[in-house]
């Protein structure tokens, strides 16, 4: 939901890249976890009506709204691209999530 995870998404996303340029300057090789782009891709915003929309299609979704009633905030999708290890080489590489 936008009004509650955008600050915690930016909060998040400076801590990472404040750890990955503290861990550059001591090794040539990515550190396992640090973001490859250091802010966030937003892949998708959606508003209240747009997300009651898409959610409503569906028969379970209908019901889902009768219980959740009405969101109050939209929704931002980020895409976020960290290192980690590879398994059988052990060397750090790319992933998404």
């Amino acid at each position: 939901m936008r009004c509650l995870h955008r600050p915690l998404v930016t909060l998040l996303a400076f801590l990472a890249t404040a750890g990955a340029r503290a861990d550059a300057g001591a090794s040539a090789a990515p550190a396992r976890g640090s973001l490859v782009q250091p802010v966030p891709t937003r892949v998708l915003s959606l508003s209240p009506t747009e997300f009651v929309s898409i959610v409503q299609a569906s028969s379970q979704g209908a019901q889902l709204m009768q219980l959740a009633g009405t969101p109050k905030c939209g929704i931002d999708i980020y895409k976020l691209q960290y290192f980690t290890v590879e398994v059988p080489a052990s060397q750090p590489r790319p992933r998404a999530r």
